[in-house]
């Protein structure tokens, strides 16, 4: 199955398959920022999207789901806000313009391995000087790296997200074990270590 077909059926089975509202390191971006132009890649229901919408922020998206990007669309038309939608691969993505933040949460992990390396570089450009990136990604300390498939795909090691950004200016980094949306065999949520990052264009 596709990773567009993927969600597609997740986003139709279930409204808010990875919680209400925005991710703790989105929200904790207000401590830098407060208006401002953000691009987030691969926006999944738009928790983080609408959060920033909602708060001022001039927002845009890109998601590979169909249904995904429906439901943005359709919560922020309830909520009267004005998200900038587009329906595409992660690995296509065209910024027209420089943003104050570029966001991804738990999106690399789909891409290979030299396609991530590719988009961490995209991001980093399309940030204007003294933007920012907010990134969460999995590393390779959990059960979804232990799946043979899976080493072919962007995971990182212990600080290496920290180091892909050794010439910005990291604000926040944070380690830490996480329960995912999938289970195992026995029926038991994955658990992975996760890699949290904020980090400042110099």
């Amino acid at each position: 199955m596709t990773t567009k077909n993927h969600y597609n059926d997740l986003y139709k089975k279930e409204t808010d398959p990875f919680g209400v509202g925005p991710s703790k390191l989105t929200t904790m971006l207000l401590d830098y920022i407060s208006n401002g132009s953000v691009y987030e890649i691969g926006a999944g229901n738009g928790r983080n999207s609408l959060f920033l919408a909602s708060k001022g922020f001039d927002v845009e998206i890109n998601d590979t789901s169909d249904a995904g990007i429906g439901a943005v669309e359709n919560k922020a038309k309830e909520l009267n806000l004005d998200i900038k939608t587009n329906t595409e691969d992660v690995r296509s993505v065209k910024f027209s313009k420089e943003y104050d933040v570029v966001l991804s949460t738990f999106v690399f992990h789909h891409l290979k391995v030299k396609e991530g390396f590719q988009v961490v570089s995209k991001i980093k450009e399309a940030t204007k000087k003294g933007g920012f990136n907010v990134i969460s990604v999995f590393t390779k300390k959990g059960d979804f790296y232990k799946l043979p498939i899976s080493k072919l795909f962007f995971y990182l090691e212990e600080n290496e997200l920290k180091d892909l950004y050794a010439d910005w200016d990291v604000l926040v980094y944070k380690e830490q074990e996480g329960t995912a949306h999938e289970t195992r065999a026995d029926g038991t949520p994955m658990k992975n270590v996760l890699a949290h990052m904020i980090a400042r264009k110099p």
